[in-house]
């Protein structure tokens, strides 16, 4: 068993109030398929997950119980509660399948990373790096689009994707060009959630 840095990732890290936090986005993540009979439903419980992201991140750094098990676990749980939201906003006909292709570009250029990346961080030899400004638009605009779209603000639906494929693809490049270029010759890793 070889020895991991300080920056190790450990399911202790997670067992905190920041944690409960992003486990509770999970879960809203999960059952947000049953949300969807009603609109104002739907977008109560996403207003709520994206109060939560909010939250753990702050909460982590005033507590000082950040990690990089909480970084890793953000950033997934913000993926799986997304892809959960547009996929029923798609099955509820709010907008069309395909436009899921250019709302999730970033994550689909980025799949590389998920099988070069988890051992390395694992094991305290790779850095977990604060995002990157375009990726942030993108988070932004798709929260605009969600919450439009349930208000019934759609006319400006098919720009702000664009935007968001824009702006997610120009981030996957960068996450790509950062973390498999200049990642692995790093011995330092960042050990608190980048908000």
């Amino acid at each position: 068993m070889s020895e991991r840095g300080d920056g190790a990732v450990a399911w202790a890290q997670l067992i905190n109030v920041a944690g409960a936090l992003t486990a509770s986005r999970l879960i809203i993540a999960v059952v947000y398929p049953f949300f969807m009979s009603l609109w104002w439903l739907a977008l109560g419980a996403y207003l709520l997950a994206v109060l939560t992201d909010v939250l753990d991140g702050y909460v982590a750094r005033l507590t000082k119980t950040d990690s990089p098990a909480g970084a890793i676990l953000d950033g997934w749980v913000d993926k799986v509660l997304h892809v959960n939201v547009i996929w029923s906003m798609v099955n509820a006909e709010y907008l069309p399948a395909w436009w899921m292709l250019i709302l999730f570009s970033r994550e689909i250029l980025q799949l590389p990373l998920v099988a070069a990346l988890p051992g390395p961080i694992y094991e305290g030899h790779s850095p977990i790096h604060p995002p990157v400004i375009s990726g942030k638009i993108a988070s932004v605009l798709l929260f605009v689009l969600i919450t439009s779209l349930f208000l019934g603000v759609s006319a400006p639906s098919w720009y702000i994707t664009c935007a968001i494929g824009l702006f997610g693809t120009t981030a996957a490049f960068q996450y790509l060009s950062r973390e498999l270029v200049s990642g692995f010759r790093t011995g330092s890793v960042v050990t608190h959630r980048q908000k």
